[in-house]
């Protein structure tokens, strides 16, 4: 449950609620109702922000007893980062990020802009992970965990909330899987309220791990995602999440990669929205499964807008999915 102090840390933000707007020329097209939930409209460019306000409030009232640590560390592909970064700025935290080495300029410029010390190392998300954790060992700082933070799920299902405030009406919701804080937060928040509401959760092809942890497949540790959606490549799956969240999804889609570009081109065509690979791979998934949603009324979430210029070019290039 939301309490009443982590729902007014949110409401109280000038960007909440972000904007539930109808894509009204995709809509046609695709013979759907459907509707965006504008995460990308955030303060960051991210639904992120949301969990690290609050996540960051609980880590200062535990502060107040315990205060043999000397600030935090975080491991991120970029948008977690950005988030406990620019919530730890506004409370003078020491922050300590470690991002892959193939994170997006644009998102180690934002976490830059906030005065926390950064180090770009490991090849992926799992192996900045790994450095961050022994890093904070070693220099008696808190670790924070994405996928493991409460606070983080909280900052999601003030998402549902904002949702149902609009309309309890909604046939699915279609939401990006990366460690899986966003479709627990969502899908908690929904399922309590109108368990009949359908939860869709995607995950792109090139990093699978996910989808084969949530179905009870194994999976290579050492394989690394391929992926343009980088917020959502995850190796190594926690299996405390993925067990908590198999509850709450009512489908999986394992998008095709060669969709999730030209969505994008689609979503900035049609609807002049630019967001991130790990946002359009929603409008991908219900391309691919748009038949069995025939005039549904459907929630995608558009979860950022930080990418990098070398992909936002190639998807321009793209024809476009739609």
């Amino acid at each position: 449950m939301v309490t009443t102090i982590q729902q007014s840390i949110i409401s109280n933000q000038n960007w909440s609620p972000t904007p539930l707007s109808k894509a009204s020329t995709l809509s046609k097209k695709l013979n759907i109702d459907l509707w965006l939930k504008r995460e990308d409209c955030t303060a960051i460019g991210s639904f992120k922000i949301r969990g690290a306000l609050i996540s960051i409030s609980e880590y200062i009232k535990n502060q107040n007893s315990k205060t043999d640590k000397t600030g935090v560390c975080v491991a991120s592909a970029g948008n977690f980062a950005i988030s406990i970064a620019t919530a730890t700025k506004q409370f003078n935290i020491p922050t300590t990020v470690f991002v892959p080495n193939n994170a997006t300029p644009s998102k180690i410029k934002k976490i830059k802009s906030t005065g926390a010390t950064i180090h770009q190392k490991g090849d992926d998300f799992d192996e900045s992970k790994f450095f961050a954790k022994e890093f904070s060992d070693t220099n008696n700082l808190t670790f924070l965990e994405d996928g493991v933070l409460e606070g983080m799920v909280s900052g999601s299902r003030t998402i549902a909330q904002e949702i149902l405030q609009i309309s309890h009406k909604w046939d699915a919701l279609i939401v990006p899987i990366g460690n899986g804080s966003l479709i627990k937060g969502v899908g908690m928040e929904i399922k309590d309220q109108f368990p009949s509401m359908k939860i869709i959760g995607v995950i792109p092809s090139g990093s699978p791990a996910m989808w084969q942890a949530l179905n009870d497949q194994p999976w290579d540790e050492n394989k690394k995602p391929e992926t343009t959606a980088d917020g959502l490549a995850v190796r190594i799956p926690i299996q405390k999440i993925t067990e908590e969240i198999k509850p709450f999804i009512d489908d999986l889609w394992l998008v095709k990669e060669k969709n999730i570009l030209p969505a994008l081109k689609s979503l900035k065509q049609y609807e002049n929205i630019i967001c991130e690979p790990s946002a359009s791979i929603c409008l991908a998934g219900i391309y691919e499964n748009r038949y069995d949603l025939t005039g549904k009324k459907i929630v995608a979430i558009i979860t950022g807008s930080d990418l990098k210029d070398e992909i936002l070019e190639e998807a321009m290039n793209s024809k476009g999915l739609i």
